[in-house]
């Protein structure tokens, strides 16, 4: 994906570490992609569920937001395949407007992709997706053990090329320590601002999402707004108040006079 002008760069995102936080949060339509933008968010993460799905929101989220960086989330799974699956899925993204790629694979898979000079999102801690094998979603590395496999892992997709890392639901202090020293930009999903960015879904940001996660927060609630104004519209029906004069188009009499002249002939 070539930048465009003005536009945030994988080179320039990695050199907003130590400098401010990074703003990431997510879209799957054109007002939330384009409200995040003109708000100042630096990544939109979005997905689907197949390729077909994948490149027609990020051809939407792109279009909505020609600035930011579009992190697109590669289907469930399909990375794991194979290095060329995954390359493939990559190609896909980029070529409908991605800068990056979520993969959602191991280390050596991500080394394959960055050897193509494909922008690789890599994620440690509680990695939803693998979460079976941690017995379900929970905080990871509330012991040392954990901790250090977090690091270790931290590394590991360092080493591989990875242009940024997500580290989610990690204790604070942990994160911190990790972050300062890794090289690569470290965005925290519930893991504390001792990382170099945070990450919230746009859903809890917006209370769209139903139950809000402890470590989310919620800044509007869009759902009951949107609620009471679907109540205020069938009520505004019901009563006759809705639609008003003022919402309806008018005819000439002298048109309306015509128009019944044929009515009526039949």
């Amino acid at each position: 994906m070539i930048p465009r002008r003005g536009q945030l760069t994988i080179h320039g995102l990695q050199q907003l570490k130590g400098k401010r936080q990074i703003i990431m949060t997510t879209a799957l339509d054109y007002w939330t992609a384009s409200a995040a933008q003109a708000a100042g968010v630096d990544i939109i993460i979005t997905w689907g569920e197949n390729y077909e799905s994948m490149v027609a929101k990020i051809t939407e989220i792109r279009r909505a937001a020609p600035k930011v960086i579009i992190d697109a989330g590669l289907p469930a799974h399909l990375p794991l395949i194979s290095d060329e699956e995954a390359i493939r899925g990559a190609v896909m993204a980029m070529r409908a407007g991605a800068d990056m790629v979520y993969p959602g694979a191991p280390p050596e898979r991500v080394a394959a992709m960055a050897k193509q000079g494909i922008p690789c999102h890599c994620h440690v801690g509680l990695v939803p997706l693998v979460s079976t094998w941690i017995g379900g979603i929970r905080g990871f590395g509330k012991n040392a053990p954990e901790a250090l496999k977090v690091y270790q892992d931290a590394l590991a997709y360092q080493a591989a090329g990875a242009a940024i890392l997500e580290m989610e639901l990690v204790p604070d202090r942990v994160a911190a320590e990790i972050a300062k020293r890794i090289k690569i930009p470290v965005i925290a999903i519930g893991s504390g601002a001792g990382c170099d960015g945070q990450h919230l879904y746009s859903s809890d940001i917006l209370g769209t999402a139903g139950r809000i996660p402890r470590h989310a927060k919620k800044y509007r609630d869009f759902a009951g707004e949107a609620i009471a104004a679907f109540k205020e519209f069938k009520g505004e029906v019901d009563s006759g108040a809705f639609p008003a004069r003022s919402n309806l188009l008018t005819i000439r009499d002298d048109e309306f006079t015509a128009f019944m002249k044929v009515l009526e002939s039949r």
